[in-house]
């Protein structure tokens, strides 16, 4: 986590404490309310779904790693497609790539 916050990371949380999306979202409606630019995930599970409920419209969501299960619940595999509530659509090819 030092590193994180040495990395200009705004909070970086242990998800293994299992107050850690209440203090994420204490810390984020200190902030008038705002959402979740990032998050990274290298769990999957019921983590990455808690994680996932805190970005708002735009965030993205890191997935690397896979200690855990997938994004769903009973350890099916994660569909790059899926879309997750509270998180937008995944964003088209962009034209100006090179």
């Amino acid at each position: 986590m030092a590193r994180a916050r040495a990395g200009g990371a705004d909070l970086a949380l242990d998800y293994t404490r299992p107050d850690w999306p209440r203090a994420a979202r204490e810390h984020l409606e200190a902030g008038a309310g705002l959402r979740a630019t990032v998050v990274y995930d290298s769990v999957g599970g019921t983590t990455a779904r808690a994680a996932v409920d805190l970005l708002g419209p735009g965030g993205q969501h890191v997935v690397y790693g896979w200690s855990g299960e997938g994004l769903h619940d009973g350890g099916r595999s994660p569909s790059p497609t899926r879309s997750w509530p509270n998180a937008p659509s995944r964003p088209g090819p962009s034209s100006d790539r090179g």
